[in-house]
């Protein structure tokens, strides 16, 4: 197949094993990536001079191209002569690109003597090992431009075609390329399939379990192909003759490099877990017992889970201008982020692929840097700088923001601002160091006490992060009584004061007008349901008010909410939001769910459930047309409960899953709940037939 411009340049489709373009782009995957990064730069510049005729190796060219390439010659000198500009103007490295990597670490001063030295033998075979590389890969492209495709001979070529000229892009890649990650396509698919027919659903479960189980053979199978990977035994013969003449040969240390080198490239091996057997099914009036094999709707959850373990993330680099143009920083305000191409509403066909976007991670002041990480800022603060120094050729160690934060033996010397504190608050809980993210709100909120950058609620969601759910809502609190104007802080007083605790409900003695429910354990693991014996909490009528309220109240708001959770979002509306709900909400609470809990977790829940608070509640409506499922995640709570709206006689499929090593799916008949520690793993089963109706809530104690 024919390509055209600068991809037919670089295309493998009309050739293959033994061609010199399929054996570069092979040698490339082996070793270094930058290395096709920079040959795809050439190539475009190649093209944009008229050098490229259309046609993919292999593949057979035709007169009309000929013409056309005829007349691009002629009209295109300006874009070669800006492209050879360009590449004249790109830095020029301080060191060769294979002294420069930074991979192998060099010996330092305070380094011992042995270990200086073996650090140093290690370095110069890196060195070696990345020159001849480089040196391959440029081979393979001149031979597939210069002399297959007849561009030597061409003088306008060939400044492009020099070694220099393509080692010198290869360090600007290595400088400007930024690490992208993302889901594996199967991934995508396999969250995709809860919005099939069940048939539809049925038949991709099959074949994502087919992919899965290749992808898995194929990552044990293929070994190590990484640039370290054939030059093992090197190390090795190069410690015994070059390094130490006398006795054996050996210095004593070539075996332990070899192993730990080994270590170091082994892939990650990845393991299919097959779909349980048996699952438990719980229902209100029987008790819980293995019952039935898992079936085709319930094996989507398991798909998702299995593709998430058996793909491997996409990994990538992406040479993006504008990026390479951002400062660096550890605490950066922006990011290089993959976006899919967007869909043709003509044949729903996706344009464009992959893309990538610089998008900002906070607000960013009139006049502050553009700034993105160039190293990985979840390593230590030495790590960081020695990299940017052997790698990117920084002069000094980094002065951010957080390594400032980091190198200071008392951070209220440093000339940090409230703002820096909240920066570095909010990184580190994105990353969950919630104990660093709580220190720096508490910094933050020294040096603004009237909490003007919200200092006070970045500490509150640090304390939620730990556990500490009581101390959060109480930070908040104090956040909003000095920020009464403060949307976010406003909106979270509102839903505080909504289930605020009727302390008059309980008697003086602790008991409530109401006998508990017994509670019936499906797992030891603290997973409990209504007992079969026991009336549901709320009849089938009253679950009916709290649906046609729900509707209502949806109708009139502009439709059920789909964005509060933005991890795992549901189709939901808030109880607090629903005036006709919310007062049965509190009285069930306090009147009953209480008791309930104090059955269930006596370790933590006071008699009958005087210290239960709810950190957030909402109906959810599950449709099998619509949103089917939730998939497996862990909730923001000490106490979740389900509690069922509507029945068996209502939907098909549905229930609360617990994956291994649980094992159990809750399907709770009208009325009814199941209630389990909030740290479990667990997903919403897809709903195959009708609408499900639930209400969750996440409980914390005080």
């Amino acid at each position: 197949a024919a390509g055209s411009g600068w991809h037919a340049l670089t295309c493998i489709g009309g050739c293959g094993e033994g061609s010199p373009i399929f054996e570069f782009r092979a040698h490339a995957k082996r070793t270094h990536e930058s290395f096709l990064l920079a040959a795809d730069a050439l190539a475009r510049a190649i093209a944009g001079g008229g050098g490229s005729d259309g046609v993919v190796e292999g593949a057979t060219d035709s007169g009309a191209t000929q013409e056309n390439n005829q007349a691009r010659l002629e009209n295109h000198q300006s874009v070669l002569s800006t492209s050879l500009s360009l590449f004249s103007g790109l830095p020029v490295p301080t060191t060769r690109w294979w002294e420069s990597d930074g991979s192998s670490g060099k010996a330092t001063p305070s380094d011992p003597k042995e270990t200086a030295a073996k650090t140093a033998r290690k370095h110069a075979r890196r060195s070696e090992t990345l020159l001849e590389q480089i040196q391959d890969a440029h081979q393979l492209l001149f031979m597939a431009w210069g002399l297959a495709r007849g561009l030597r001979g061409d003088s306008r070529f060939d400044e492009l075609l020099l070694f220099h000229t393509f080692e010198r892009l290869v360090s600007s890649v290595d400088r400007s390329s930024q690490p992208l990650a993302d889901d594996h396509p199967g991934v995508t698919y396999a969250k995709a399939v809860g919005t099939a027919t069940p048939a539809d659903a049925k038949k991709a479960c099959v074949a994502l379990r087919s992919a899965a189980r290749e992808a898995v053979e194929a990552e044990l199978g293929a070994g190590d192909v990484s640039g370290e990977s054939d030059d093992e035994s090197e190390d090795v013969s190069d410690d015994d003759t070059s390094d130490d003449k006398s006795g054996d040969g050996s210095d004593g240390d070539s075996e332990d490099e070899a192993s730990d080198e080994a270590s170091e490239s082994e892939p990650e091996k990845a393991e299919v877990v097959a779909s349980p057997e048996k699952e438990t099914v719980v229902v209100a009036t029987v008790a819980a017992v293995p019952a039935t094999t898992f079936s085709g709707d319930d094996d989507i959850l398991d798909a998702v889970e299995i593709a998430t373990t058996a793909f491997p993330r996409l990994a990538a680099l992406a040479l993006a201008p504008a990026a390479s143009l951002a400062g660096h920083s550890c605490l950066p305000n922006a990011q290089v982020e993959i976006a899919r191409g967007e869909e043709d509403e003509s044949n729903g066909s996706v344009c464009g692929g992959l893309r990538v976007s610089l998008v900002a991670l906070r607000d960013v002041e009139a006049g502050e840097e553009i700034t993105v990480a160039r190293v990985s800022v979840s390593r230590p603060v030495a790590e960081r700088h020695e990299e940017l120094i052997s790698r990117f050729g920084f002069d000094e160690a980094c002065a951010c923001v957080r390594c400032v934060y980091e190198l200071a033996g008392d951070v209220g010397a440093t000339a940090l601002t409230a703002r820096d504190f909240c920066a570095l608050a909010d990184q580190a809980s994105e990353e969950g160091r919630y104990e660093d993210a709580h220190t720096c709100a508490l910094h933050a909120t020294r040096l603004d006490p009237k909490n003007t950058t919200m200092a006070r609620h970045k500490g509150g969601v640090a304390l939620l992060g730990l556990g500490k759910w009581a101390e959060a809502h109480a930070a908040w609190q104090t956040a909003f009584a000095l920020c009464p104007e403060n949307q976010t802080l406003a909106e979270q007083a509102r839903k505080d004061a909504a289930y605020a605790i009727d302390a008059s409900l309980f008697t003086e003695t602790g008991t409530t007008n109401l006998v508990p429910l017994r509670p019936s354990e499906l797992h030891k693991a603290g997973v409990f349901a209504t007992h079969a014996d026991d009336s549901p909490f709320f009849s089938k009528k009253e679950c009916g008010d709290w649906i046609r309220h729900a509707e209502a109240a949806a109708a009139t708001s502009g439709g059920w909410t789909t964005s509060r959770h933005y991890a795992v979002p549901t189709t939901d509306l808030p109880v607090h939001s629903v005036p006709e709900l919310l007062p049965l909400w509190n009285k069930f609470v306090t009147t009953q769910l209480g008791p309930f809990l104090y059955a269930c977790f006596p370790d933590i829940v006071k008699r009958n459930g005087a210290n239960v608070r709810v950190h957030d509640a909402f109906v959810v409506r599950y449709d099998a047309n619509a949103q089917r499922f939730l998939p497996t995640h862990v909730d923001q709570s000490s106490i979740s409960i389900t509690l069922a709206l509507n029945g068996a006689d209502a939907y098909e499929g549905g229930g609360t899953a617990f994956p291994s090593p649980i094992e159990v799916i809750a399907r709770p008949d009208t009325g009814h709940l199941v209630a389990f520690r909030g740290d479990l793993k667990h997903a919403g089963a897809p709903v195959t037939k009708g609408t499900r109706y639930i209400v969750a809530a996440f409980l914390f104690t005080v």
